[in-house]
């Protein structure tokens, strides 16, 4: 008991220390899907946190909604919803005090939600089925500081190609360094 007492303690003291460098945010944008003769864009959002070790090294963890595509045919239609979570690495360079570029390098653990529905007279048949893979992001952005703590940020990332669909985003993000 009294050592936890001691843990708890020494948990309280060091926690405002580490608090310095931890930061959220959201951010909110375009996806584009590439495949052979194909094209398509989507909306998408993130909710993401991270930790900035010194001014140049940041962790980052985040939850992203890639977004919906839709096909309509004459008997059929298909639905995609896309989602990634994400950690990453973050080497970042100050311009000055208020500007600065990064990059990103991670992983993604993509997934996507495929729905078909076929119509034919009286008859409906519909089918979902989840395909999940693991897979590299690469990142580039730049972010101003408004103030000390809050900043606002754009960036493009790109996905590891899965099953030969390039996957990539662009966003414009708000974060709040505690």
């Amino acid at each position: 008991m009294k050592k936890i007492a001691v843990m708890i303690a020494a948990a309280v003291l060091v926690a405002p220390a580490f608090a310095e460098g931890i930061y959220a945010g959201l951010d909110m944008g375009r996806t584009s899907v590439k495949a052979a003769n194909v094209s398509r864009k989507a909306s998408n959002a993130q909710w993401f946190a991270g930790y900035q070790f010194n001014p140049n090294v940041a962790a980052e963890v985040g939850i992203r909604y890639l977004g919906s595509l839709q096909d309509n045919y004459a008997v059929m239609s298909s639905d995609v919803d896309m989602r990634a979570i994400q950690a990453s690495a973050l080497g970042i360079y100050p311009v000055n005090n208020e500007i600065s570029i990064f990059g990103r390098v991670g992983v993604a653990r993509l997934q996507a939600e495929t729905t078909t529905r076929v119509y034919g007279g009286p008859y409906y048949f519909s089918k979902t089925d989840t395909e999940t893979k693991t897979k590299s992001v690469l990142g580039l952005g730049a972010r101003y500081a408004v103030t000390k703590q809050f900043g606002l940020r754009t960036e493009y990332n790109q996905y590891g190609k899965v099953d030969g669909i390039k996957v990539s985003t662009f966003s414009v993000a708000g974060d709040y360094h505690f």
